[in-house]
């Protein structure tokens, strides 16, 4: 294409209301195999839904999603807000636990793995919050297909930064995908990404940015 682009992260129902039909993801098949682009991620995949699914449902729901990735060979789903993260009850570890036993089943199936961003908690959540509480949830689970999106925004606010390196580090086998986002959500800053995608180079990741 034009401007250099060879990989996409994409957000499905930013593309259409109802991305998995057949015919949408024949489009999208024709577009990316015209433009020679491939999609590396998929995002913002519960942004739909601000109420946690029935086990019945959830199920359909990942079945599609999953399919959807298969289909247009997409190897990694990141799992930022969801409704079970900002679920009010005193069983929320629980219910996410669930909530994820559930996703596995379906990544270990097709192969996929599925990369949990954590997502502060001024944006309503109340679990995962942070890079810590996600390496946690990662060795509870101990699941090869469970892996950790680094989202530099989030601890350069939420954790030690000049621990960042040392993290990072210690934890690059289980990281998958990697958001430069900053702070300021809305702000785009050139030299803030620069600046750590020569961090990411010096720290030999090789995976998804």
């Amino acid at each position: 294409n034009k401007i250099g682009l060879k990989n996409l992260e994409i957000a499905p129902f930013v593309l259409d209301k109802k991305p998995f039909k057949k015919n949408n993801i024949k489009k999208y098949k024709n577009i990316l195999a015209k433009k020679k682009l491939k999609i590396k991620s998929i995002q913002s995949t519960f942004y739909p839904y601000n109420e946690i699914l029935s086990d019945k449902n959830l199920k359909k729901y990942l079945l599609k999603l999953f399919q959807f990735a298969k289909e247009l060979n997409v190897k990694n789903i990141s799992l930022g807000t969801t409704p079970y993260r900002k679920y009010n009850s005193k069983n929320l570890e629980k219910i996410n636990f669930k909530f994820f036993k559930q996703i596995l089943i379906f990544a270990k199936k097709y192969k996929i793995y599925v990369s949990v961003e954590p997502v502060s908690n001024k944006y309503g959540n109340k679990f995962l919050t942070t890079h810590e509480e996600v390496l946690s949830l990662l060795k509870k689970f101990k699941n090869p297909y469970l892996k950790i999106l680094f989202d530099f925004g989030n601890f350069y606010e939420n954790s030690n930064s000049k621990e960042l390196k040392i993290f990072f580090k210690k934890n690059i086998k289980k990281i998958n995908h990697v958001h430069l986002s900053n702070k300021k959500i809305t702000t785009f800053n050139l030299s803030y990404i620069k600046k750590n995608l020569k961090l990411l180079h010096k720290l030999n990741y090789k995976k998804s940015i």
